[in-house]
């Protein structure tokens, strides 16, 4: 039987304004992804380079952890073609967001119809399952898309 190989990372509590006030616990469910961090020593991963810059040419049979000068997640990439191609998130891939929609997270953007990513009849079901429903931003949830930090 093969063993697995567990990874351990330390959760850490970063960017959280000191003004912070949560009124619901369901708000303060809603935060930890903004609020929480995974960090994994880089060592753990033969096949994975974890940087900011692309890798060199050692390194295309690895898979490309992107971050931003920050340390902040941009992207997962593989190469094929003579090209990084990123896999996730996938280009034009919706994401729910939680917060208000008028401010989205670093690297997200408000999916409008005038972006063009799907039939706009698809569009109007998706804003019709933001909330508050009604149609009328700002939402406290809503679709997004990724553009990059």
């Amino acid at each position: 039987m093969a063993t697995q190989q567990v990874i351990k990372g330390a959760i850490k509590v970063q960017g959280v304004p000191e003004s912070a006030c949560f009124t619901t616990f369901v708000e303060l469910l809603n935060s930890l992804g903004t609020y929480l961090t995974v960090e994994i020593q880089n060592q753990v991963f033969s096949n994975v380079v974890i940087s900011n810059q692309q890798p060199g040419q050692a390194d295309r049979g690895k898979i490309w952890w992107r971050i931003a000068n920050s340390g902040s997640f941009v992207g997962i990439y593989f190469f094929q073609n003579g090209d990084w191609v990123q896999i996730f998130p996938a280009p034009q891939e919706i994401f729910w967001l939680y917060g208000d929609s008028s401010n989205p997270p670093a690297g997200y953007k408000f999916l409008e119809a005038s972006d063009n990513l799907i039939p706009l009849a698809d569009y109007n079901q998706l804003i019709a399952l933001a909330t508050p429903n009604g149609g009328v931003p700002p939402f406290s949830t809503y679709p997004a898309i990724f553009v990059g930090i």
